[in-house]
């Protein structure tokens, strides 16, 4: 390994908090694939101070670093923390609402991935407590 590659995979830390996020936001448009790499598992251990920037960051020019900030915002989504979950589902509507429409449609793609799977558990736990389900219903479903 490289010296330059070393420094490349090396997360930025020890500094301020938001400079470290700057620092891993600008490594995801890295030339090196470790780096990107590197830099987003940084950006979801940063939790929820990574959410602002990686909003601003889903409006690169850079696809690389566009795409990465809604993946790492739909990881971020599916944390147990419901307050870190809450800010990336926030992110990821504003990201789909104002974005060019690839990445938009990438940010709408994690919100309803995210939302099918929360579907099938609260169907489970309603079931178990007693609800029937018929999709006879006008609207498909009769609870």
């Amino acid at each position: 390994m490289s010296f330059g590659l070393l420094a490349a995979v090396t997360p930025v830390a020890g500094g301020e908090p938001a400079a470290d996020v700057a620092a891993a936001v600008a490594q995801l448009g890295a030339e090196q694939f470790a780096a990107r790499e590197a830099a987003s598992r940084q950006l979801v251990a940063a939790g929820p101070q990574a959410v602002p920037p990686l909003v601003a960051a889903a409006a690169a020019a850079d696809p690389e670093i566009a795409l990465r900030a809604v993946d790492i915002l739909r990881q971020l989504l599916a944390d147990e923390d419901a307050d870190l979950s809450a800010a990336a589902e926030a992110g990821l509507e504003a990201i789909a609402a104002e974005n060019e429409v690839a990445i938009a449609q990438q940010a709408e793609a994690a919100l309803d991935f995210h939302d099918a799977a929360l579907a099938v558990p609260a169907r489970r736990l309603l079931e178990q407590l007693g609800a029937t389900f018929d999709s006879s219903g006008p609207l498909g479903v009769r609870v």
